[in-house]
């Protein structure tokens, strides 16, 4: 069937970084894109970006005229996407109270329309040849939420809908939808968290503690990159994925402890420091 392709979004640094050298040292063709063309090109290597198997892509998924003109260069050099990895975006934190408007917008635009907007532009081509695999990468905070992040825990739950009602739509069309939830693993993205514009009005000291706690040493985001090449593997994937032990361990507490007490272990755990 010849090498598979596969498109990264958010490959610049992170999880995304890892998956695309992890899928291209397994023998795909990888497509990795980010909104930063020059941060996407500084983070590889030489030996990376001379690999004929390899090709970088500007793509900010949160324009949607952007994703359009990716995709059609794409198109032009005769290049068919056969398993998207949904990766881009990133925390917004904060009291949800005081966030704007705007800054909740600009959360769901890259979280989650941006991720639709990618994934309808691969559908057809996926379709036409009756396969494809669809990764999502969500958050064990798309499962159950903690202080200070109801803005992107609100865009993971939407993935985890988006994600399901898709499942079921393409139902035997040989294309699978899965979702990655990840826990906290050391990639840039807790350092890299926006913080909300009114945030320091209210609760600056709990607020410390919970970017103290979440931005300890985490899983490595390899684990990740491996999880995503079992999938790809698999021929009837599962929905969702569960990956590092405080992800796992968090829903198994979820599963039987009382919420009451959930909700204590969660509320002292994220104010800590």
């Amino acid at each position: 069937m010849g090498i598979k392709t596969a498109l990264i979004t958010g490959a610049s640094s992170g999880i995304g970084h890892a998956i695309s050298l992890h899928l291209l040292s397994e023998g795909y063709y990888v497509v990795a894109t980010s909104r930063s063309f020059e941060k996407l090109q500084s983070s590889f290597e030489r030996i990376t970006l001379t690999n004929p198997n390899f090709k970088l892509l500007k793509m900010d998924v949160s324009d949607s005229r952007d994703i359009k003109m990716a995709f059609q260069k794409l198109e032009c050099e005769n290049i068919s996407v056969d398993v998207l990895i949904n990766n881009a975006g990133y925390g917004l934190t904060g009291l949800l109270e005081t966030m704007s408007s705007d800054e909740i917008w600009r959360q769901f635009q890259t979280n989650v329309f941006g991720l639709m907007e990618v994934t309808r532009n691969v559908l057809p081509s996926m379709k036409a040849k009756n396969m494809g695999k669809i990764i999502n990468i969500g958050s064990v905070l798309g499962r159950f939420s903690i202080p200070w992040n109801g803005a992107y825990s609100a865009s993971k739950f939407a993935v985890e809908g988006f994600s399901e009602s898709l499942r079921y739509e393409l139902r035997g069309s040989g294309i699978f939808v899965s979702v990655i939830e990840p826990g906290l693993f050391d990639t840039g993205f807790r350092n890299s968290q926006i913080e909300s514009n009114g945030l320091t009005e209210e609760y600056p000291l709990l607020h410390n503690n919970y970017l103290n706690t979440v931005r300890r040493r985490g899983s490595n985001p390899v684990k990740v990159a491996y999880l995503v090449s079992k999938i790809i593997r698999t021929r009837h994937p599962r929905l969702r994925y569960l990956v590092g032990w405080d992800a796992k361990l968090a829903l198994f507490l979820r599963s039987i402890l009382p919420s009451r007490t959930f909700e204590y272990l969660v509320w002292n755990f994220t104010r800590r420091g």
